[in-house]
């Protein structure tokens, strides 16, 4: 992460005022952030936590997932999303992805539901793996229908518009601020909510010294969870975050010109395909790109061609994936790392495109 002037501005602002950068508090820089979120994205309530896997741990635990909570995820899935949910649930169900899309086959979503009628109150959780989906109205209205939870991890997806933005959907959403993100602070997560108990859950389980400010929560609210965590962030986090968010809109078009430049050069080799090449005019975006060659021998030696002429490359299956007994829909993704990134197409992006413009033409033999 490339510290920007503006937020380097903010940053010393800060300190020259507050006279601290290590004192985590829930009122000022923490509390401002988190109001600025809630109203971009229109949700109730946002708790700024340290990153985003541990925002997706309190979406867990505080919606009520246990040892017997079947949750239907997709096998495209980071790791970062799922860890934390085998240490709380025996029961996940992991549905294969589309082909084209990499994203959970609703068809395949409504079975395992039905086939859950028996079972405790189910969860769903929708991980966007390449910046863009297009299935997550239908994954609502399936949770809808099913009585169940949903939970969104939108780290890859800032303002990714599915008939409404992304994060305004679930009854918890995620995001991560990690360095590659969209929005980055080096590091953080966001926890979004409308659901007040869920939102007080979240606070009693990892947020000490907060309870006072939260209006309705009383100490025997959760009795046997007070504290178990601490997993409230730096106001540097905040700081750095809230200085970007002005920026984010013009970050993803970007990013997302950038991919439209990469899918216009590739699109007489009938061998590769950007993931998601017919999504792209929508908003919403990720710096790096999922390429889907015809076959796994194909991806490997396209990935090959690529780092010797200097473009960073790597199969994308190779740690992104949940319980997977078929790697045969996977294996032909070749990730593009950081190809896009959030500023407008320069010389020396458009220099990378033609290198993977020739890298594909050495890939056909021409």
């Amino acid at each position: 992460m490339k510290i920007e002037p503006y937020q380097k501005d903010a940053l010393i602002k800060y300190i020259n005022q507050e006279g601290s950068c290590s004192s985590p508090s829930c009122e000022g820089a923490i509390a401002t952030f988190e109001k600025s979120i809630a109203e971009y994205f229109k949700r109730k309530y946002v708790l700024l936590t340290v990153n985003g896997t541990s925002a997706l741990m309190l979406a867990y635990l505080s919606t009520g997932v246990s040892r017997n909570t079947p949750v239907i995820v997709p096998q495209y899935a980071h790791y970062a999303a799922i860890h934390p949910l085998k240490n709380i649930t025996d029961k996940i169900i992991p549905i294969p992805v589309d082909s084209e899309t990499l994203e959970m086959n609703i068809e395949l979503v409504g079975k395992a539901f039905k086939k859950l009628h028996n079972a405790p109150k189910p969860a769903l959780l929708n991980v966007v793996m390449t910046g863009f989906c297009t299935n997550s109205t239908n994954l609502r209205k399936l949770c809808d229908t099913y009585d169940a939870i949903y939970i969104e991890d939108c780290s890859r997806a800032y303002l990714c518009n599915d008939d409404g933005i992304l994060g305004t959907k679930g009854d918890v959403s995620c995001f991560s601020m990690q360095g590659s993100k969209a929005l980055c602070a080096g590091e953080g997560g966001l926890f979004l909510t409308d659901n007040q108990s869920n939102y007080e859950h979240a606070v009693q389980l990892a947020f000490p010294g907060r309870t006072k400010h939260t209006g309705t929560i009383n100490e025997n609210t959760f009795e046997s969870s007070i504290y178990p965590f601490k997993l409230r962030p730096s106001p540097i986090i905040a700081v750095i975050a809230h200085s970007q968010l002005p920026y984010l809109e013009e970050r993803v078009n970007n990013s997302r010109k950038n991919l439209k430049l990469l899918a216009d050069a590739l699109e007489e080799n009938m061998d590769l395909n950007v993931i998601h090449k017919e999504s792209i005019h929508k908003k919403g975006g990720w710096k790096d790109a999922c390429i889907k060659c015809q076959d796994a021998e194909y991806a490997t030696h396209f990935v090959s061609i690529l780092k010797n002429i200097g473009v960073q490359a790597r199969l994308e299956f190779s740690d992104a994936f949940v319980d997977i007994d078929d790697y045969s829909i996977y294996s032909n993704l070749v990730l593009l790392e950081g190809f896009s990134g959030y500023k407008k197409a320069d010389e020396n992006h458009i220099n990378q495109i033609n290198k993977i413009a020739t890298a594909a033409k050495m890939l056909k033999g021409k």
